[in-house]
């Protein structure tokens, strides 16, 4: 009886989703196991909560990695502490749409991810990374290209900055680079002419 119910502590649905509903958790820096257990208590995620605290005391679940975390149905307090103790996050689909400015950009980013706004805008207009890229603040917009980025929630900004940047140089691959030639445009040309389209 004892090992029966300790195995349905431990790997039995405790999450209360139905099926194809999801639970989002928001791991923030300064966020602790408590704070997290506090939030699923709070929105009525757990089915048994005495149930998770021994599970998370037995896996010795002390400390809170960032990210984002999806909760499903079916999930037992093994596969959910697990997934916090490991950080096994699920990405996130960042989109970037057309028309905007710099800072626009930036705001939207920092709407999405971990990320503050100010901290995006800053990289982008960095005077190292903009003589590097031969781009000045009026066209370096043009090295985002619309798209939708699947990235991590907690991702770095520097690791921001380069995933759109190998975005951009992935594009303009030799075919497009001759096909803008063809038409005596540069890249930088080819994405102002498309922005006022």
């Amino acid at each position: 009886i004892a090992a029966f119910v300790g195995y349905g502590y431990v790997f039995e649905n405790n999450v209360n989703l139905e099926e194809g509903e999801e639970y989002e958790v928001l791991v923030y820096p300064e966020d602790d196991p408590r704070e997290i257990y506090d939030r699923l208590v709070a929105e009525n995620v757990l089915k048994n909560k005495q149930s998770f605290i021994l599970v998370a005391r037995q896996k010795q679940w002390n400390t809170a990695k960032t990210g984002r975390y999806i909760l499903k149905k079916g999930m037992g307090n093994n596969a959910i502490v697990n997934m916090f103790r490991a950080g096994l996050q699920t990405p996130v689909q960042v989109k970037i749409t057309g028309g905007e400015s710099l800072s626009d950009v930036a705001g939207n980013l920092g709407k999405q991810l971990m990320l503050d706004s100010a901290e995006i805008f800053n990289l982008f207009t960095e005077e190292t990374f903009l003589q590097e890229n031969e781009v000045d603040l009026a066209s370096v917009r043009s090295l985002i290209l619309l798209n939708t980025y699947e990235m991590y929630w907690n991702i770095g900004a520097d690791a921001l900055r380069k995933r759109i940047l190998d975005e951009y140089k992935s594009y303009w691959n030799e075919e497009r680079l001759a096909l803008a030639k063809g038409l005596n445009l540069s890249p930088l040309e080819v994405s102002v002419l498309a922005s006022i389209v």
